[in-house]
């Protein structure tokens, strides 16, 4: 596997200090108008490494040496930060949220609002909101109900369609016991 910059060692001033096997420069240059820095490393070192093959140092006459610029140790350390336990804890609530606004996006169209003016925006945006968060409770609550399948009786399945079967017929009687609402529904059932 290759190495990269990220694999060396630094001091604060974006000095290099080691080499990826522990081995520390001869010693390191800086052009502050250029914004460069060289690190010169021994050939009795690098011509012995293992890792020479995969290493950025090129090989000189008189050593190995590896160009850097500001920018390239800046990339160096925003790598090796990622790669931290701390950083990757931290980041993955970032992924989370992205993907929360992403799905408040496609799938309410908050960004193609047809309201003017900020109170109006607002609340668009805020119903939207509250859509969305149900949409996800429904979600939510069909997995949930998935997951207890598996355990609960078949009786217990049954219970939602009895229910909402006995709802039906109360509602039957309901309306065919009250003449009152029937005669007025007929109504407006010719009027329409």
């Amino acid at each position: 596997m290759p190495l990269g910059l990220s694999d060396f060692k630094f001091d604060d001033n974006g000095r290099i200090t080691a080499c990826p096997a522990g081995h520390g420069p001869e010693k390191v240059k800086h052009k502050k108008k250029t914004r460069r820095y060289s690190a010169y490393f021994g050939l009795s070192h690098c011509t012995g490494c293992p890792h020479v093959e995969h290493c950025p140092v090129e090989a000189g006459k008189k050593q190995f040496y590896l160009r850097y610029s500001a920018k390239d140790y800046r990339i160096a350390a925003r790598r090796t930060m990622e790669a931290s336990e701390a950083f990757i804890n931290t980041y993955r609530w970032r992924a989370g949220v992205e993907a929360t606004m992403s799905q408040y996006d496609r799938l309410t169209g908050v960004k193609r609002l047809r309201v003017r003016g900020f109170k109006a925006v607002r609340y668009c945006a805020t119903l939207k909101a509250a859509g969305l968060n149900l949409l996800r409770a429904a979600a939510v609550r069909r997995a949930r109900m998935r997951a207890q399948q598996g355990r609960t009786s078949p009786f217990l399945m049954l219970f939602p369609i009895i229910k909402e079967r006995m709802a039906n017929f109360i509602l039957r009687l309901h309306r065919l016991f009250d003449a009152e609402t029937s005669r007025a529904a007929f109504c407006y059932k010719l009027a329409a």
